[in-house]
């Protein structure tokens, strides 16, 4: 894991914490990880460095739609960040 993604992992961590979410945020993002791993195309989607950040966020916001707030938040700026892509990495 690259220390990028180290470092966005354990700002999350630290969020959910403070904020006693740790399981459901874990639960949430690790959905996200498994649906990128089960679907090329969204990981090829968000990978894919041609296509806008916002575009990436907009789909990554319908996606969490049920998620806790703070994967919410956390994966629509990892997107404006140019780190969508990095989710699953992050949630390992």
């Amino acid at each position: 894991m690259a220390v990028a993604q180290r470092m966005y992992a354990r700002a999350l961590f630290e969020a959910a914490q403070e904020a006693g979410r740790v399981d459901a945020v874990a639960g949430d993002l690790a959905a996200i990880a498994r649906a990128m791993d089960d679907v090329p195309e969204l990981r090829a989607f968000l990978r894919n460095p041609q296509i806008d950040p916002a575009g990436k966020a907009e789909v990554l916001e319908q996606l969490t739609g049920d998620a806790d707030e703070l994967v919410r938040n956390f994966v629509r700026l990892a997107a404006e960040k140019g780190r969508a892509g990095e989710l699953s990495d992050i949630s390992a």
